[in-house]
This record gives structure tokens, C-alpha cells and sequence, in this order.
């Protein structure tokens, strides 16, 4: 006796060598093969043995082929059940049970994206068909290919047998769901401009639990609707330790927004990017640095706040070899070794590896190949979200300002040697990633202190201050950055008394006549910019 025969429904925009190769690989898994318009021909020109959907749906496309698969036939054949009364009908009406559903959507993201775009052009890539196919073969607890590599993953289960049937087709059902509302998500927020907005997200790792202990579960989510970025969280590749905690990779992102200020900057400024080094407790910067040495600038950024880098993060534009991860652990030290939490680098060699690893795993080592290529595209687009009590959100776009020397805006009190330059270059980029009030104090290329997080500038001025003079730094000719105006004139004096020599600040204070003046009184060189275009202000 002759098994019968199941059937799969095809229908794709993107006509590939991979749909080629898996209608090939379903006609060799026991599947007729039923597809629509040009999939059908698509299939028939390479000789794939291959059913006009039409039979099913009652006739071919029909409104320039805008209908064809919304079909009572198919929608029968995907949503009828295997019990007796449904199985009689489907035979008086001649409509085949579709077992198995392929669909690949009309490129809609990429339509809006696509420069010269307009709402016709994108309404007409704007997929029905293909969504009614996938939902409603989801609904039907049908065998649906809803994205790349789900026929793999089908023909497997069923070569095992069918393994826990139910659970299977519910994941299946579950992801042609979240593909179908991360496509309507799509065209509701193209449609409706900035009316809606809204996150999809695909689980990428179950940490251990949240901020403290008992928040759990804590999960980061990959967003679908992301465009491709070689800084990705989901790029990053573990080399040693345990998995990243929800506290890791909130360090981890805070360090990957300031090295892509600090990179961006400096390509814009100058048309290449230093060695950069990063050292960060709770996502601020307590020690950084830039050179055009790989050991130098890991010496910058261990002797800034050394103390408060004591189980922190560190970032590393750069391959971390035996010497780095020698330096890292013994440069700055008193006789204890310096212990790390996070190390991410472009990569690490096996001699660095076994150096920096800790018992438990405590050292997560991580490689992201794109720290190798920073510059000025690197900066994340991206809007801001941040979520509000109750569940409500708001949406801001990212603050991407990045200071130009020779910016016509930029109102100067003073000349700036090259190396001065540069530290206030870098001093904004630490200043603008770190937790408001701030400011900052940076000389030759590192960070001596970084006041974050204060109610008042004064206090920041002051905690500015002691974390350098505490580190045992010469604040003499330091360069410093605030995130915004000085209100007042106490907190320039406490910078001043320290030895600072310049000062960047954003304007607008009814009071700048009298900082502008103090500066001059003081011989301190005052780099200002209006306020509503260079503030740094940073909550996150």
C-alpha cells in the first residue's frame, strides 16, 4: 500500500537557491508541493515537480495578483482539523488538508527604508497573503516555515520520530505569531508616523537574575526590527568565564556607548581612531584612555581611579595579548592583583586568557569583532526607551552631538595646544556618557576623575576633584568638561584652585557673563557652545 502523499503550500517573494533546495528536499520527505503565482513558476522552470495553488484556491490571482492565496480552499486546507466531521467536508469539497506551510513575506522593512520610497511603493510591499498563510497555519497547529532554517529544523523532528507533537507545533505556531506581529508593527509605525511605537523581542539569554537577586527572571531580548550592527549585543562571543549577568550587560552597553562616542569623535575630528581603553564601575567611567600604544593606553586607563575599577568592566578597541592581560592585572596593583568582572576585546590570545580568568568564572571575557573597525558610523541611531511606572514608555531619538574643534558654534575664550585639544575632545565624550550632574577631569589622554551622578555641579566639581587628588594625580594643566552650564561660578573656582587650565562648558546660564569672566581672571582657557545643542545630559 502506497503512503499517502502530504501536502506543503509555497509562497515566497525572494525567489532563492535555498527555495529551490528545500522544495527539492520536501519532495524527497514525502510533500506534494502546491505554490502560488511565481513561486509556482519558479519551481515549475527548474523542473520541481510543482500544483498551481489555483487549484485550490478556485481560480489564479486575480486584482493584478493582489488575491490569490486568500482563499476559502486554503484557508480550509490550513485551518481544518483531523476529525471525522471535518475530514467528510473537506472530501465533498474536493480541499486537500495543507500540512505544511513555506512562506517568505514581501520585503516591507526594507521598502521603507529604500531610499525614494513613498507610501505606494510600500503599501504595494506590504504582505496579506503571506501573513494570512502563517497565522492561520499557526492557528491550525500546521507545520509552518515562517523564517530561514524552520524546514531544517521540521524535517529533523520528524525523521525523530515527531517527538512531543504538541509542544513542537505550538513553538512553531508561536513564531509565525511574533513574525506576523513584528511585521504589523512595521507598517502600523510607518502608517501612523509617530502615533505608534512599540519593542518585538526574540530571548537571547536568561540571566541569573536582575539588578539584585530576587528580581527574577531577568532576560535579554534581541530586537527583530533592528538593523544589522557588527556592536550588537548579539554579536558579542564568550571566550571564558561564566554568562553574562543582566548587571554585566548593562556595563557592557554603557561601555560600547562611550568607546563609540570616543571613536566617532576622533574619525570626525581628526580622520582616524586611537587605541582606546575603557575601565567602568556601574556603567561610568572610572578610568580611560587613549594612545597610539597598546601598553600605554592600557597604563592610562588603570591608573585613573584604580581603586573603583576593583571588580569593574573594561573595553578594549584592540586584540588583548599576554602583555595586556600582564598589565591589566599587575600594572596599577599595590600587590593584589586587580580583579575584573567583564573584559570585552575584538579578541583575546589563549597566554591572555588563562591570566585573566578568575575561580567560579568570575572573569566573562568577551570578543566583538567590531570594536576592531569604530569611527564615525559606529554611533548607535537608535531612539531611547525608557520605561515608566505602570508600564507606559517614552521615546527619545539618541543623542548622537559629537564636538568638532573648527565648529563655527563654538565660542572661544582662549587658544588650545593640539594636546589640550584632544583632552577636551575626549573629556566630552566621557562627560556626555556618564551619569548627570557630571564633570570631568582628563589629561594627556586619560581620566584622572569623573564626577557622576550629583545633585549640584558644585558637588560634582568637588567629587571631580577628590577622585583625582585621591588617585594621586597632578591636576595642573588638566582639562575639564562639563554636561552643562555652570549656574554659578563656586563650582569653576573649586577647578580652578585644583590646577585646571581649561574648561569646556555648555552656555546659557544668566549667569555666563560671570564664569566667562572668572576664566579671564584666572587666565583659564573657556571653550563654550549654546547649551540646546551640546548639552550632555545622560540618565540611564
Amino acid at each position: 500500500m502506497t503512503k499517502k502523499r502530504k501536502t506543503a503550500l509555497m509562497s515566497v517573494y525572494y525567489k532563492t537557491e535555498q527555495v529551490y533546495k528545500d522544495a527539492l528536499e520536501l519532495r524527497a520527505n514525502g510533500f506534494t508541493i502546491y505554490a502560488s503565482g511565481g513561486t509556482f513558476k519558479f519551481l515549475k522552470q527548474n523542473k520541481v515537480p510543482v500544483k498551481d495553488i489555483a487549484q485550490i484556491a478556485g481560480g489564479g490571482g486575480i486584482l493584478g495578483n493582489r488575491v490569490l492565496t486568500i482563499s476559502r480552499g486554503v484557508g480550509a486546507g490550513l485551518l481544518a482539523q483531523r476529525v471525522e466531521k471535518d475530514v467528510k467536508e473537506m472530501e465533498e469539497l474536493g480541499f486537500p488538508y495543507i500540512d505544511l506551510v513555506y512562506s517568505g513575506l514581501y520585503p516591507l522593512q526594507e521598502e521603507i527604508k529604500r531610499i525614494g520610497s513613498n507610501e505606494e511603493s510600500v503599501t504595494k510591499e506590504t504582505d496579506i497573503g503571506g501573513i494570512l498563510l502563517i497565522r492561520a497555519g499557526g492557528k491550525g497547529r500546521r507545520l509552518v516555515c515562517s523564517r530561514p532554517g524552520h524546514l531544517q529544523k521540521i524535517l529533523a523532528w520528524e525523521k525523530l520520530g515527531r517527538p512531543n507533537e504538541k509542544v513542537f507545533l505550538r513553538e512553531l505556531a508561536a513564531d509565525a505569531e511574533f513574525v506576523a506581529a513584528d511585521y504589523s508593527l512595521t507598517s502600523a509605525k510607518y502608517l501612523g508616523g509617530r502615533k505608534y511605537e512599540g519593542l518585538t523581542g526574540e530571548i537571547f539569554r536568561i540571566c541569573k537574575y536582575g539588578e539584585n537577586p530576587f528580581q527574577t527572571p531577568a532576560i535579554v531580548y534581541e530586537n527583530n526590527l533592528a538593523p544589522q550592527n557588527p556592536l550588537r549585543h548579539t554579536n558579542i562571543v564568550k571566550v571564558s568565564g561564566d554568562d553574562p549577568s543582566y548587571n554585566n550587560s548593562y556595563d557592557v552597553d554603557r561601555l560600547l556607548y562611550t568607546v563609540t562616542k570616543i571613536a566617532a569623535t576622533f574619525d570626525v575630528n581628526y580622520g582616524k581612531v586611537p587605541f582606546i581603553a575603557l575601565g567602568a564601575k556601574h556603567g561610568n567611567c572610572c578610568g580611560v584612555g587613549i594612545s597610539d600604544s597598546r601598553s600605554e593606553v592600557i597604563k592610562k586607563m588603570l591608573i585613573g581611579d584604580h581603586e573603583s575599577l576593583f571588580g569593574g568592566s573594561v573595553l578594549f578597541n584592540f586584540f588583548i595579548e599576554k602583555e595586556g592581560a600582564e598589565l591589566l592585572l599587575n600594572y596599577a596593583s599595590d600587590g593584589n592583583q586587580l580583579k575584573l568582572d567583564n573584559v570585552l576585546a575584538t579578541g583575546f590570545s589563549e597566554e591572555a586568557t588563562a591570566l585573566l580568568e578568575r575561580k567560579k568564572g568570575k572573569c566573562r571575557m568577551a570578543a566583538l569583532g567590531g570594536l576592531a573597525t569604530l569611527g564615525k558610523d559606529s554611533l548607535d541611531c537608535h531612539p531611547n526607551f525608557k520605561q515608566l511606572f505602570g508600564g507606559d514608555f517614552m521615546v527619545q531619538p539618541a543623542n548622537n552631538f559629537i564636538l568638532k574643534e573648527e565648529d563655527e558654534l563654538m565660542v572661544k575664550y582662549g587658544e588650545l595646544t593640539r594636546r589640550q585639544i584632544d583632552d577636551l575632545l575626549l573629556a566630552k565624550c566621557i562627560n556626555d556618557s556618564s551619569n548627570s550632574n557630571t564633570i570631568t577631569i582628563v589629561k594627556d589622554g586619560k581620566l584622572l576623575g569623573n564626577g557622576v551622578g550629583q545633585t549640584s555641579r558644585k558637588i560634582a566639581a568637588k567629587l571631580a576633584v577628590d577622585i583625582a587628588q585621591g588617585a594621586g594625580h597632578d591636576l595642573k594643566g588638566a582639562v575639564v568638561a562639563s554636561d552643562s552650564f555652570f549656574p554659578f561660578t563656586d563650582a569653576l573656582e573649586i577647578l580652578i584652585n585644583a590646577g585646571i587650565e581649561v574648561v569646556f562648558a555648555p552656555s546659557g546660564s544668566i549667569n555666563d557673563k560671570n564664569t566667562i569672566q572668572l576664566a579671564h581672571n584666572k587666565a583659564v582657557v573657556l571653550w563654550m557652545m549654546d547649551y540646546k545643542i551640546c548639552r550632555g545630559f545622560l540618565h540611564r
